[in-house]
């Protein structure tokens, strides 16, 4: 539990993992001991990081593991549902992959006291981050975050791609997750559903880090897919939010 503000929060951390074997552990060490519940949802990894996890004893972590590889937007999914499921306040992502600072932990979450429902890391205004970044994943994510402004409203924020968020808990109940995106577009389809629930999101500035990993995502498909999301999310917005309301109205 933490106090911000002279408010005391119950505060949850999702962890999706798959094949991180080597960086998990590490992960989980780094996240602070103000956190309350640490989720870990394995997706079915074929390395061995579902034994790393399962032997951890350093902190107390509830462990969600699928039988089989359902895509990161379903482990956060699990994650929220597992968070909610034990009364937290505040839930927080991050992936397993050791790429989140933890010492930014508290300024993701502050904003949440502050009035904001759901709160965003922003690593792309970070000084001199195109020399962190991987070169295509820099331009990428450049990409995506211009089409998810246009997509999903929410102009003014900037990383549309990285998984260091904050959520309210009572903004998650007004979710549907059967509407949502399931794999690594999960990210930018919920802000399309957060917009069309007028919720109130804040970006943060956050450090990046990149050590060792090993990414599987395939970029190029990944755009692509992506692309055709985020263009879907623009119509579905339009019409609940311009269309059907003014019919309302």
């Amino acid at each position: 539990m933490v106090s911000i503000n002279n408010r005391q929060y119950t505060i949850s951390v999702i962890v999706s993992c798959y094949n991180e074997e080597g960086l998990i552990e590490k992960t989980l060490d780094g996240i602070p001991n103000f956190v309350d519940n640490i989720i870990v949802i394995d997706d079915a990894s074929a390395d061995n990081s579902l034994m790393v996890i399962n032997k951890y004893r350093k902190k107390k972590l509830i462990i969600i593991k699928h039988q089989k590889n359902t895509g990161v937007g379903s482990t956060i999914i699990d994650g929220y549902k597992k968070a909610l499921e034990i009364n937290s306040d505040i839930i927080i992502t991050i992936d397993g992959d050791n790429q989140m600072d933890p010492k930014d932990m508290l300024a993701v979450i502050k904003p949440i006291s502050e009035g904001f429902d759901y709160v965003k890391g922003n690593r792309l205004n970070y000084k001199e981050v195109y020399k962190i970044m991987p070169k295509i994943r820099f331009a990428g994510n450049w990409l995506l975050t211009i089409l998810t402004k246009l997509s999903s409203g929410y102009f003014h924020l900037m990383d549309s791609q990285c998984g260091y968020t904050a959520i309210k808990a009572d903004t998650l109940r007004k979710l549907d997750f059967k509407k949502c995106y399931k794999k690594y577009g999960f990210l930018n389809d919920l802000l399309i559903n957060l917009n069309i629930i007028n919720a109130k999101v804040k970006n943060v500035p956050i450090r990046p880090i990149y050590e060792d990993e090993i990414s599987s995502i395939k970029y190029f498909k990944y755009i692509k897919d992506i692309s055709y999301i985020l263009l879907k999310g623009l119509l579905v917005r339009i019409w609940k939010k311009h269309i059907i309301k003014q019919r309302e109205l």
